[in-house]
């Protein structure tokens, strides 16, 4: 067992290096040493002529006019309502502290500390000839000019009063007064007076509003672009190569950084971090492709393939990288979570490579659509559905960002209906030819494969239905019970199914030792002695398993042959020993040899092939009675710790238990009892009886 383990370790260890060293090279293709490369800075080797057209952007042209459009921009102003509340609370709070200066020089003897007091709390400084005339206006003539003042304060500020219009302001309040003809000169200069010191902005320059008007300005100007015709001298011999030749050059395919140290180093840490979170998510995810060396390698063949063919197929355009066809492949294959994780780290890689965030978007859109789509494929129909749906979210996807991209209409069709078309069509195609050839080199049963082992003209269950036909009506409704019992708590219902179907195939070996072929024939277990009763019937385990090897079955389906008993007591034939015999009976003599249930799909099996069994020993059964022997065989099996080997929680097993019992009572559903014609009346013995002949 210990070799066994380091044998496999020492495997997955040597995949994992695999992959490593194939994402290095992968990575660093584009970087390796070429003869036509030119260097800023250093003169050009020999003339570079133009082989095709191509169009650059010309960056300084660029900024230059999109800075222009900028400053065109004005700076966008905020009205702040607070401002104004603060300045007729100014206003309110003066003319409340005049009322009671007012009050207090009123007074026999008035206290002059006190209103020099009440002065200095003003919120406004007033001149003295003003608080003058406010201290001697009557309270009518205070609360009319309070009111005169509130008008000159909102005419001046519902336009907006800027902190560099403020004496403007203030000069439109005297001419708002001066047209207040019902004030007397003292009344209308006191106004004026207040309301210009109660004055403040109200009006702010919105300096992010402004930024980003100004930035959707400049992004509007559509870039300046030099066009090179084919045949035209870029850069002739001996001239130096400098910044603004970049472009063309790079468009042209001449100018590629060198590969360095440092640039390695950075993609073998980055393939390293790579490997080890997709391990890492395997290993508590999806267990069942971490513990499979087979599987390991095909998910490692997959992605290396789709990213060794991205490489080249993105230097013609950077919207042809099939990350969909990995998708699919990965979540049919293996699992749709981790189709799902290497779906984004592929759309990644896409991105670093091609330098494209478009590109990167698109492949991870495309890609999640695709793993969407094959998350329930059971059909070979189901994944031209898929396939459609690929095929148009690449088109909408490289539409949306060839429309942010281009500025002209040739560009935006050959990129969406050209690259985008033929790249999600082209994906989804191969995925499903690659398929079948995927499915059977590596062992695969997916739910295609599982739903054509279902068909009952499959050799095996031919004969299961033609041989053992109460085992193959059982199996039929032990299948029914474990699909709704599955997908009452999430599990794989479809394999359930199908799992049931075969579980009980051993039974075809001796067919009438099991009494649901018996029907109408003697019992052979009359005739024979408990202990070798029970062998025939454990034996059915063994059968099945050799059946399994012979019919080829795959192996997710062969494990619900032995784990679907587990190691349970074949109770009846036990008890019938102890009753007959006065030697010591061993109950494990009467157990199934087991596993235990590994899986919940197996677990479930096991419940519903006990249930089903049981129910059909119950003489009326009805919705109390399936529900209390439900109950019963389920607590059980919890009890007998067949359960202990699979991750059903507490919760699933009330899940399980519902479902059932909601299934049982729809097969067991009542029936009307007709009373008897014979005790009834005359005249409804004839009605009782056109009621049943037309039943």
């Amino acid at each position: 067992m210990a070799r066994a383990f380091r044998n496999r370790s020492l495997a997955r260890i040597s995949i994992a290096l695999l992959a490593f060293g194939a994402l290095v090279l992968i990575l660093t293709l584009g970087d390796l040493p070429s003869s036509t490369k030119m260097e800023v800075g250093h003169p050009a080797p020999r003339d570079v002529k133009a082989t095709s057209r191509v169009e650059v952007i010309d960056e300084d042209s660029t900024r230059e006019a999109r800075r222009r459009a900028s400053e065109q921009v004005p700076i966008i102003e905020t009205y702040n309502p607070f401002a104004s509340n603060l300045s007729e609370e100014k206003v309110i709070e003066t003319f409340h502290g005049v009322a009671e200066m007012a009050r207090l020089r009123a007074t026999a003897r008035p206290d002059p500390q006190a209103l020099k007091v009440l002065e200095e709390r003003l919120p406004l400084d007033l001149a003295p000839n003003t608080l003058a005339t406010l201290s001697k206006a009557a309270p009518p003539a205070l609360e009319q000019l309070q009111n005169t003042t509130f008008h000159l304060l909102r005419v001046v500020q519902k336009d907006g009063v800027r902190e560099d219009t403020l004496g403007q302001a203030r000069q439109r309040i005297r001419e708002e007064a001066a047209q207040l003809t019902f004030l007397s000169p003292d009344y209308r200069e006191a106004s004026v007076q207040i309301a210009s010191k109660a004055l403040v902005p109200n009006t702010f320059p919105d300096l992010e509003a402004t930024n980003q008007a100004r930035r959707a300005a400049a992004e509007k100007v559509e870039p300046s672009k030099r066009v090179v015709l084919p045949g035209e001298i870029v850069i002739r011999e001996g001239d130096i190569v400098g910044e603004k030749d970049l472009p063309i050059l790079e468009a042209l395919g001449f100018y590629k950084p060198h590969l360095t140290l440092r640039g390695l180093v950075s993609y073998g840490l980055l393939a390293a971090l790579l490997v080890v979170l997709v391990a890492a998510f395997a290993r508590i995810h999806v267990p069942r492709v971490y513990n499979s060396n087979l599987l390991l390698l095909l998910l490692a063949l997959v992605v290396l393939t789709i990213l060794g063919i991205s490489r080249y197929l993105t230097t013609i355009s950077v919207y042809l990288a099939p990350i969909a066809t990995a998708a699919m492949l990965i979540g049919i294959l293996l699992d749709v979570r981790l189709a799902l994780l290497v779906t984004a780290l592929l759309s990644m890689f896409i991105g670093i490579d091609t330098g494209s965030l478009p590109a990167a978007a698109v492949a991870l859109l495309t890609g999640t659509v695709a793993v969407m789509a094959v998350n329930r494929v059971c059909r070979r129909w189901d994944l031209v559905t898929a396939s459609l749906l690929v095929w148009g979210t690449n088109i909408l996807a490289v539409l949306v960002f060839s429309l942010l991209g281009h500025d002209g209409l040739d560009g935006i069709l050959r990129d969406t209906l050209f690259f985008g078309g033929l790249n999600g069509l082209t994906a989804a195609l191969v995925a499903i030819g690659a398929l079948p050839f995927l499915e059977s080199f590596f062992g695969i049963t997916t739910h295609i494969k599982l739903l054509e082992l279902s068909n009952p003209s499959e050799p095996i269950l031919h004969r299961l239905l033609t041989e053992a036909p109460g085992t193959y009506q059982h199996s039929i409704m032990v299948g029914n019970l474990a699909e709704a019992a599955a997908q009452a708590i999430g599990a794989d219902a479809l394999l359930c199914r199908v799992g049931a179907y075969y579980h009980d195939i051993g039974k075809i070996r001796r067919p009438r030792f099991f009494v649901e072929n018996q029907v109408g024939q003697e019992n052979p277990h009359d005739r024979l002695a408990p202990s070798l009763s029970s062998l025939i019937i454990i034996s059915h385990v063994k059968d099945g398993l050799d059946l399994a090897r012979q019919y080829r079955l795959p192996e997710i389906l062969t494990q619900f042959i032995p784990e679907h008993h587990g190691t349970n007591l074949v109770s009846y034939f036990y008890h019938q020993a102890r009753s007959r015999s006065t030697e010591p009976i061993f109950e494990e003599d009467f157990r199934y040899p087991g596993p235990k249930p590994q899986s919940r799909e197996t677990a479930v099996v096991m419940l519903c092939d006990g249930i089903e069994a049981a129910s059909r020993t119950l003489p009326s059964p009805t919705a109390e009675k399936l529900e209390e022997l439900i109950n019963k065989m389920v607590d059980q099996a919890v009890k007998d710790g067949q359960l202990n080997e699979c991750d059903l929680s507490l919760k699933d097993l009330t899940d399980v238990k519902e479902a059932l019992a909601r299934t049982l009572a729809s097969h067991y559903h009542g029936r009307i009892e007709y009373p008897d014609a014979s005790q009834l009346a005359p005249s409804r013995k004839a009605k009782v009886t056109r009621l049943v002949k037309n039943a």
